[in-house]
Order: C-alpha cells, then structure tokens, then sequence
C-alpha cells in the first residue's frame, strides 16, 4: 500500500524575522548515504490557522530546507512565510496560502476545515488533555506565554 506521512504545523510569528510563517519538521526526504528514498509516498502539511486548518499535498520541493549536519537524524524541514513586517495574520495567511496555491510548485490544496467542522471538533474533543491540564491548574499565570511572564 501507499506510505502516508502527515506533518502539521501551527501558523506563528517570528519576533526574530518579523514574520508569520509555518515550520515543518522532521520530514525523511533522500539524503546521499544515508535514504535512497523517502520515507513515504506521500506527503501531507496540515497547517493550523486562526481561520481553520488547510492540508495540502506537498510536491517534496516547495519550501524544502536542510538543517546542516543534524538533517541525518531529524531529517528536513519545509518554511513557508509571508512577506517581513506583515503583522496581519489574516494578511499573512492570505500571502502564505497564494504561495501554497501558486502554479509555481506543484502542492494540491485538498481541504480546507474551518474551526467549527464536525470532523475537527470531534478529533479534538477525542484528544486527552487531562493530564497536562492538570498538571499546571495552580501554576499562577500558566495560561500566559513565556514572554507575557517575563
């Protein structure tokens, strides 16, 4: 049968390039010495956004980027970013997705789930978060991100 890998990767802004990009990693492309060939067949980006969750099939070059001597063991990675000091996240996801969408490259938007899809929500209400929930209920300001603490 046909090898499916699925990687996934949360839209985020990088305060060190001023720009909102998704981050793929850990993706087993051919590597002289070390892989004759992937890993799988297929390759499949969830990319997790404010508006919903996008999976596209990737061409195994759009984006592609390799991470010096520790590319062996972890493997490549795939960035895709919008343009610096585009702080409008809808404007950047805009920008991000033309370049997904672009005849430029040959990734196949194949669904597009906004945040209320019954698939979704069932998937994430299946998720057990017991445990790390539970482990940070009386830690004061464990909501808040590691810079909002200081």
């Amino acid at each position: 049968g046909r090898r499916i890998e699925c990687k996934s990767a949360m839209m985020v802004w990088s305060a060190s390039s001023s720009k909102w990009l998704f981050k793929f990693v850990g993706i087993k492309l051919p590597l002289a010495g070390v892989r004759d060939r992937a890993t799988f067949d297929e390759l499949l980006l969830a990319l997790f956004t404010p508006r919903g969750v996008y999976i596209y099939s990737h061409d195994l070059d759009f984006g592609v980027g390799s991470h010096g001597v520790f590319t062996e063991a972890r493997g490549f990675g795939i960035s895709v970013a919008a343009r610096s000091r585009q702080s409008c996240w809808a404007q950047a996801l805009e920008c991000i997705l033309q370049k997904f969408d672009s005849p430029g490259n040959n990734c196949r938007r194949l669904a597009e789930l906004p945040l209320w899809d019954p698939r979704l929500l069932e998937e994430l209400s299946a998720q057990d978060n017991s445990r790390s929930l539970g482990a940070f209920r009386e830690i004061p300001l464990a909501c808040l991100s590691a810079s909002r603490r200081g």
